[in-house]
């Protein structure tokens, strides 16, 4: 469901690095929607319990203990030449 709503959105507003700044109340909700299944998702795999307060640096422990190469991964949109993943890897010093 929120994968779809996401792809409706590119009806009204281009999927484009010039529109990276774009703020709309339906980017709003769909971030805190995200968020939301997110913390469900951690604190299962996590094993914490659902009425715990936790957040990502509690959760960072046990993703970065059994997949230490996450920080690694990128996620590329080859058809708007897009990548998204850790800016300090793409650093050129």
């Amino acid at each position: 469901m929120l994968e779809e709503k996401f792809i409706n959105t590119l009806n009204y507003i281009e999927l484009d690095w010039q529109n990276a700044g774009t703020f709309s109340n339906e980017y709003a909700l769909l971030l805190q929607s995200i968020g939301a299944e997110l913390d469900n998702f951690f604190k299962v795999y996590c094993g914490f319990a659902a009425e715990d307060r936790k957040n990502m640096n509690d959760y960072c422990t046990f993703v970065l203990n059994d997949y230490s190469d996450i920080v690694n991964q990128k996620v590329l949109i080859p058809e708007q030449d897009m990548k998204f993943g850790n800016p300090q890897l793409d650093r050129v010093d």
